[in-house]
């Protein structure tokens, strides 16, 4: 119908203080980003995700030309028909933080290409083949 549903009882997530921040990361160093959140009028919640079944994909960048983590890229991931795209950013909005990482939730995808549009202009493609969750490392290529 195209409406949303309130899970968020469900999920532990019906915090009713007032969100202040929200801070995205790997806290527990699996590949499911896990969420601190800073309340104004009571305690800040940890929210670990603890994901056994679910796939990912994290994509960390080193610029050379462009900026060191690789800031304002764009990465696009291709499973066949599909593609997901994924903004590199460390400043997801006011008072919020996270590392400036790609991070595709995969499902059952199976990725096969990944292509990464340099904020310089340079654009680096590779194939994939993934068996469960994944880092990949890049560095911009030198031209």
């Amino acid at each position: 119908d195209g409406g949303f549903d309130d899970v968020s009882a469900a999920l532990g997530f019906d915090d009713p203080g007032t969100g202040r921040a929200v801070a995205a990361g790997y806290l527990n160093d699996d590949p499911f980003l896990d969420l601190v959140v800073t309340n104004i009028d009571g305690p800040s919640r940890l929210y670990l995700s603890n994901c056994t079944t679910s796939r990912a994909l994290i994509v960390e960048l080193r610029g050379q030309a462009s900026p060191p983590f690789g800031e304002g890229a764009v990465v696009e991931l291709f499973a066949g028909e599909t593609v997901l795209t994924a903004w590199v950013s460390g400043n997801p909005g006011w008072a919020g933080a996270m590392h400036p990482r790609a991070h595709f939730g995969l499902g059952p995808l199976e990725p096969d290409r990944l292509v990464v549009h340099w904020p310089s202009g340079r654009v680096q493609a590779l194939p994939l083949a993934l068996e469960g969750s994944a880092r990949l490392l890049l560095t911009e290529p030198a031209h």
